[in-house]
């Protein structure tokens, strides 16, 4: 509950052992042993509507997590409330990967109902971001909400593997992928601040230097870090595509390119 991290005198049975493990999935393990007593050496700060909603037992933790996103307090420390059990009427102890998804999620759909009622972006506008072997591309559409995420990276097998997910009013994601709804939760606060709306399209690729995995985190912040950037603008979205295929080899048939560029639509009949 504490808004920073809290000073602790951990005594162990005896010294942990030197070790550091590595996953392709979970983050790196420092070195671990038997505690056999922890205390804590100073007051912690915890936040006043922290405080009021843990107490809170009738409020659901969906809306517990909107009040305190919109009252300043940090998607990361939201996500840490809920994975304790701390927020909601179930007070359950989840995997922390859960919780982040689930924060990026609840969030990212209190940005959405404002964002829907904005008006539609101005221009066609590439935003780029590269950093810890990821690369992204963020193409901003002038047209009503819609969502594509594509992902592509090496398997080792050498082969190209992509994920590709997709939603607008009608169409939905048909799974809860961390990378995507990180990468929607920094979209939507971007255009939440511009007070627009338009069809996002967020393409990853995962780089052979990404060897050691950084999480949701890394997609959620590089994505926020694009929009600070200087955008590519263009007249059309075909050359703002000739633009990415430059450094990106995108897949013609993704979701988000079929939805938005093949399917009719009631503008071409105005």
């Amino acid at each position: 509950m504490a808004a920073l991290p809290v000073d602790v005198e951990v005594r162990f049975l005896k010294p942990p052992k030197r070790t550091l493990r590595f996953d392709s999935v979970l983050t790196p393990m420092g070195p671990s042993g038997t505690v056999t007593d922890i205390e804590i050496v100073e007051n912690p700060h915890v936040p006043r509507k922290v405080d009021m909603l843990a107490d809170d037992r009738d409020i659901k933790a969906a809306e517990a997590a909107t009040i305190l996103y919109e009252d300043s307090i940090s998607p990361y420390q939201i996500s840490r409330l809920l994975s304790v059990g701390t927020l909601g009427k179930k007070r359950l102890i989840v995997p922390t990967r859960w919780s982040i998804t689930a924060t990026d999620s609840i969030l990212g759909n209190s940005l959405l109902k404002r964002v829907r009622s904005y008006p539609e972006y101005a221009d066609v506008q590439l935003f780029i971001s590269e950093a810890f072997g990821n690369h992204f591309e963020i193409l901003l559409i002038p047209r009503a909400y819609a969502f594509g995420w594509t992902e592509m990276w090496l398997s080792e097998a050498g082969k190209v593997e992509i994920g590709d997910l997709y939603e607008d009013a009608i169409n939905k994601p048909g799974y809860m992928d961390g990378g995507y709804y990180a990468a929607r939760f920094s979209a939507l606060e971007f255009l939440d601040q511009r007070r627009r709306q338009a069809a996002i399209y967020v393409m990853r690729e995962v780089k052979p230097t990404y060897d050691i995995p950084l999480g949701s985190w890394v997609i959620r912040e590089l994505v926020k870090q694009a929009f600070f950037q200087q955008p590519l603008t263009f007249e059309s979205i075909a050359d703002a595509l000739r633009s990415v295929r430059a450094r990106v080899k995108v897949p013609a048939n993704t979701l988000f390119l079929k939805k938005q560029l093949m399917q009719t639509n009631l503008a071409q009949f105005s």
